[in-house]
């Protein structure tokens, strides 16, 4: 749907390699972070708060420390200076429920 919504709405790079930028940044949040930790810490039926103690001082930290390298001082968001559905998507789950006070999820 995001592709979709990217191609009819201008929010996706032209250029080859800002598009690489916004994969390798979707790759990373997904396939290397979200995908290994946030369901075994936010859905543990047992030892939950440690699993989510884990996530908070150990995953978050490595993932923000390999998500820092996909960034650049010379471009505003993920792939250029232009909003794109790669910068909707990775950094919308931490704005949707890490940094939402309204979030369900009082460990988030």
């Amino acid at each position: 749907i995001l592709a979709y919504i990217g191609n009819k709405h201008n929010l996706k790079p032209t250029d080859a390699l800002e598009e690489y930028r916004g994969l390798a940044a979707e790759a990373l949040f997904w396939d290397d972070f979200f995908g290994k930790y946030i369901p075994g810490a936010v859905f543990a039926q047992e030892g939950r708060e440690e699993k989510m103690k884990e996530l908070e001082e150990k995953h978050v930290p490595e993932f923000l420390k390999k998500f820092e390298t996909l960034l650049s001082e010379d471009r505003k968001f993920i792939c250029n200076d232009s909003l794109t559905i790669y910068d909707m998507q990775v950094l919308g789950f931490f704005t949707n429920l890490v940094l939402n006070s309204n979030s369900k999820d009082p460990e988030l």
